[in-house]
């Protein structure tokens, strides 16, 4: 065995109409060193029987169904090879993507990962390209309006032709590398199905929570990051499928929120070293985060837990600590007046001589500052 081969885990449940697709373009990267695991989180829909018919191409695991976080537990605890990779089972892969990996860790020596950009597709055939810019600026998992992501963070040490050749039909693209951890803290945009893991530096520090429901592989690779170098290729080699189907990553506004917290906390919160440089901006992105919680507990209704929440929060805005004093109910119906008049100033602006219009789907929100 090289001490480049790569054990991939792909991680599954009740997918076997999805599965071929993620093996397929899995074999299609792998080497004949390499392995491909295969681990069944308790299944009751016929995977089983279609991943035989792969044979010794790949190798099956089954578990009891505990999670997306367990399941790759088991993955990394049955693997054998020096480097460890991860697909789910409803996405797929380039051709090249482990070539590219290897040889960018092979370049950087010290690095503990590599991870790439992605991008998505759907069943009509429509693309989006640079997924990790839209995460970078989304409400849930980024910072949006802050400039944080890894090509920004990271240090640009060369073009990919400067490391290896490049495959067929691969444009040229930059590597960086450095310190990964601020930039995972700021907007979780290390993405599972694009990293590559050196085991053989992380320590005891490889491993996913399995308490969490979701974001379980952003605290993963957040705690990695804090172990060592990080190289990130500034290109593509994943896709994530958008389907109607049920992923991870199907949980509501309010559980992925609080979930975020709770990462932030265990992995960044719990660093002294790191608070001591970068302890403003963590402060900083927890307040965001509580107020934009306290918000979702106010359009609830559940004032009693919304003035806890703003209790806590240093110098939180007037407008928040106001609505938190009036009983739910109230505060339920002045938010559902204030929409609606939100939609109707909409139809005004828009459409100020038609009655039957419908309103757009940004007006059906309420904000609040958090100035």
């Amino acid at each position: 065995m090289t001490d480049d081969a790569v054990s991939v885990v792909i991680p599954t449940y009740n997918r076997a109409h999805l599965i071929t697709r993620a093996v397929d373009s899995v074999l299609a990267a792998v080497e004949r060193r390499d392995e491909v695991i295969v681990v069944d989180d308790g299944s009751t829909d016929g995977t089983h029987d279609v991943l035989m018919r792969y044979g010794d191409r790949i190798r099956y695991v089954l578990t009891d169904n505990r999670g997306a976080g367990a399941a790759r537990n088991r993955g990394i605890e049955v693997s054998s090879r020096p480097l460890v990779a991860f697909l789910d089972s409803d996405d797929e892969w380039t051709p090249d993507k482990l070539y590219l990996q290897r040889r960018a860790l092979e370049a950087c020596e010290d690095a503990v990962m590599c991870c790439t950009n992605l991008g998505t597709r759907r069943r009509d055939g429509s693309e989006e390209h640079n997924v990790l810019l839209r995460w970078q600026q989304s409400e849930n998992v980024g910072n949006p309006g802050l400039h944080c992501g890894l090509q920004e963070v990271l240090e640009r040490t060369s073009r990919f032709s400067q490391i290896a050749s490049l495959p067929a039909g691969r444009i040229d693209f930059d590597v960086f590398v450095g310190n990964a951890f601020l930039a995972q803290m700021l907007a979780f945009q290390i993405c599972s199905i694009t990293v590559l893991v050196d085991r053989r530096k992380t320590g005891q520090a490889f491993w996913f929570p399995e308490d969490l429901p979701t974001y379980e592989d952003c605290e993963c690779f957040g705690r990695l990051a804090s172990t060592g170098p990080a190289v990130y290729l500034d290109c593509e080699t994943a896709w994530q499928w958008v389907h109607g189907g049920a992923r991870v990553t199907n949980a509501s506004d309010i559980v992925s929120l609080e979930t975020r917290i709770s990462v932030l906390k265990r992995v960044w919160g719990n660093n002294v070293d790191f608070l001591s440089l970068y302890g403003h901006e963590y402060e900083a992105l927890l307040r965001r985060l509580q107020l934009k919680r306290a918000r979702y507990m106010l359009i609830e209704g559940a004032a009693h837990d919304a003035r806890e929440e703003i209790h806590s929060i240093p110098h939180a805005p007037l407008v928040y600590r106001t609505l938190s004093l009036l009983p739910g109910w109230f505060v339920r119906g002045l938010l559902k007046i204030w929409r609606l008049r939100r939609r109707w100033l909409y139809r005004e602006r828009k459409h100020p001589n038609s009655t039957n219009c419908k309103p757009h789907w940004k007006t059906d929100r309420f904000t609040l500052t958090e100035e």
